[in-house]
């Protein structure tokens, strides 16, 4: 198991460590989510593309990373990179600033062109 070590458990420590163990199963959500945030992240520093998961599509990357025995960051590299410069281009002739990311995407990122296309007559 991991601790996420936040804020609030360095200035409040003692009522944090209560609130995880009184409900672990949240506490271990919270750290699943922040894995994908911080992928997000990265992959925006490595490829200037921002991706952008719903939480949907988080609780899948974090079932199916843990199913096949890898990290979830490590998990999420895999899955799009083949598709970088496909996102980056979408991305440039679209003009928005990110690209939603759901479970069908997950499922199968060449699907995601439609999706993102499909976002061209809504706002950024």
């Amino acid at each position: 198991n991991e601790l996420l070590v936040t804020r609030s458990l360095i200035e409040d420590s003692q009522k944090e460590l209560q609130s995880i163990l009184e409900n672990p199963d949240q506490a271990q959500e919270e750290f699943k989510t922040l894995e994908v945030k911080r992928f997000e992240r990265e992959f925006e520093r490595q490829h200037d593309v921002r991706l952008r998961f719903d939480s949907e599509a988080v609780a899948m990357a974090t079932t199916v990373a843990e199913e096949v025995h890898l990290p979830v960051q490590e998990y999420l590299h895999q899955k799009f990179a083949d598709s970088v410069d496909l996102m980056r281009k979408i991305q440039e002739q679209t003009g928005h600033d990110w690209l939603p990311v759901t479970p069908q995407l997950l499922n199968r990122p060449g699907d995601g062109v439609e999706l993102w296309l499909e976002r061209e007559g809504s706002s950024s």
